[in-house]
C-alpha cells in the first residue's frame, strides 16, 4: 500500500487497483468479500466496483452477486504478456525449436512473484496438462516455475519461501533445492506439476544480468533415460543462449 503521505499518490485510483488486483487469480468475488479484504467499507467498495464496471475491467455474473474480471482487464492483460521483451525476443525461436525437435516448449516470466506462462507449444497436450498461456502458478512447483525462484533477487526469494505455510524443515529443504539450482544452472523434476510428465529448465536473462524469464521443456516418464534428458538440456541451453542474444537486439 502507498503511504497516504504521498503527495502524487491518488488513493481513490490506488483503492481501485487493489480491487482489480484481487481477481489476479481469476476468482470470483461477491461485494463483501472484496471489502473484507481491501478492509473498505461496503458503500465505498460498491462505488469502486460500479467505475470499474461502467469502464469494462470488472463485471457482475447474471443472476448471482459475484464479480469477475471484465473485458478490458482481459485485453490490457493479453497485450502486456505479448509485450514482455522475453516474449518478442522468443516468439519465432520457439516455433523454430518446435519445427527442428517436435519438443514442447514453454516460456514463463516472473510477475508479481509468480511463474506466468507467456507463450507455449505443446505437441502431446493432455487433459492434466495446466500450462496454459496467462495462467499463473506458484514459484516452488514444477521445473518450469522453480527457475525463476531460484534465479530471482534473494531478498524476494527469502521473503516468497518465508510466506509459504509449510514447516520450517521444508522451507530449509526448499532453499537447499535452489542453491543448487543457481549451482548447476538448470532444474529437473518428475511428476511435480503434471502426473506421468518429466520436466526441465533454464533460466534467461537480460543483458544487464537481470532475470527475464525461463524456458522448460519435458516428456513423458517413461522417455527419461541419462542420455536423452542430457540432449534435451544441450539443446535448452542452446535456445537460451539464442533468446537472450535476441533480446540484447531489441
Amino acid at each position: 500500500m502507498k503511504r497516504s503521505d504521498d503527495q502524487n499518490y491518488m488513493q481513490t485510483a490506488g483503492r481501485a487497483l487493489d480491487i482489480l488486483a484481487l481477481f489476479g487469480g481469476g476468482q470470483r468475488l461477491t461485494l463483501s468479500e472484496i471489502a473484507k479484504r481491501t478492509g473498505l467499507s461496503p458503500s465505498v467498495t460498491y462505488r469502486l466496483l460500479y467505475t470499474l464496471g461502467e469502464h469494462g475491467f470488472v463485471k457482475q455474473h447474471p443472476g448471482s452477486k459475484d464479480y469477475f474480471i471484465g473485458d478490458k482487464a482481459v485485453i490490457l492483460g493479453l497485450t502486456g504478456l505479448q509485450e514482455k521483451q522475453i516474449m518478442r525476443a522468443a516468439r519465432k525461436l520457439i516455433w523454430d525449436w518446435w519445427l527442428q525437435t517436435g519438443h514442447i516448449i514453454t516460456v514463463l516470466s516472473l510477475i508479481d512473484k509468480k511463474a506466468v506462462v507467456v507463450a507455449r507449444i505443446n505437441p502431446m497436450p493432455d487433459e492434466a496438462d495446466t500450462l496454459y498461456v496467462g495462467n499463473s502458478y506458484p514459484l516452488h512447483t514444477g521445473a518450469s516455475a522453480r527457475i525463476l525462484l531460484a534465479n530471482m533477487p534473494e531478498e524476494d526469494r527469502l521473503e516468497y519461501i518465508d510466506s509459504l505455510f509449510i514447516e520450517r524443515s521444508a522451507k530449509e529443504e526448499l532453499l537447499e533445492d535452489m542453491r543448487r539450482i543457481r549451482e548447476r544452472g538448470y532444474d529437473y523434476t518428475e511428476q511435480m506439476m503434471t502426473k506421468g510428465i518429466w520436466g526441465i529448465s533454464v533460466p534467461i536473462f537480460d543483458a544487464q544480468g537481470k532475470l527475464a524469464g525461463g524456458i522448460s521443456t519435458g516428456d513423458h516418464i517413461e522417455n527419461n533415460s541419462p542420455d536423452y534428458i542430457q540432449e534435451r538440456l544441450d539443446q535448452l541451453k542452446q535456445l537460451a543462449v539464442q533468446i537472450q542474444e535476441a533480446m540484447n537486439r531489441l
